[in-house]
């Protein structure tokens, strides 16, 4: 992902401190910087995720993986245009969909692609 849509996502978090479960929105964007700037982070962050999700279905672990990874790299090819036109949006969406520092790619995929399409349809 592009430093410049990092420092967009860190200008999100600036101005916002507000909890949501264990951590705040500042956190998230945090951690979701250091991934999204690290392969091996963000990998060990898929696995950790699909692990919590389907502790002893090793199979179930594996699709969970390639599905992540396929919402991060379908996350990526519209994210600068999500923090520039719906920012507020994008960023209820990585909060909406992660918990624990722990991020469901696919989820926040689908959120951030949903919000982008309606902000479109209505311009």
């Amino acid at each position: 992902m592009p430093t410049r849509v990092l420092v967009a996502v860190v200008a999100i978090a600036a101005s916002t401190s507000v909890i949501h479960g264990s951590q705040t929105l500042e956190e998230k964007v945090s951690a979701f910087n250091t991934l999204t700037s690290d392969n091996a982070a963000l990998e060990e962050n898929i696995a950790a995720l699909c692990a919590e999700e389907w502790e002893d279905d090793f199979r179930m672990q594996r699709y969970c993986r390639e599905q992540q990874l396929e919402g991060y790299n379908n996350l990526s090819k519209i994210w600068g245009e999500a923090l520039t036109n719906i920012r507020n949006a994008a960023a209820s969406c990585l909060d909406d969909w992660s918990e624990d520092l722990l991020f469901d790619w696919r989820m926040i995929h689908y959120c951030t692609s949903e919000q982008l399409e309606a902000w479109r349809e209505l311009r």
